[in-house]
């Protein structure tokens, strides 16, 4: 897996599949569906439709950025 910026989030390791931030983002629409999750993916360097890709991977600072939202 290569190394890439993605808007503005520093390179590393791809670590965290996009399952993950897609069983959270579904939990938050259950639970707290005031969340504006597209401002969320937003500021964590994440688009929608790559967290409805199985096949992609995040960062630990894309994900670090994505539970700390």
């Amino acid at each position: 897996m290569a190394d890439v910026t993605v808007l503005g989030v520093d390179s590393g390791p791809r670590l965290y599949n996009s399952r993950i931030i897609d069983t959270y983002i579904k939990y938050l629409g259950q639970k707290y569906a005031g969340v504006d999750t597209n401002a969320l993916l937003r500021y964590a360097g994440m688009e929608p439709y790559q967290v409805a890709d199985e096949s992609e991977w995040f960062t630990q600072e894309q994900v670090d950025r994505f539970y700390d939202a």
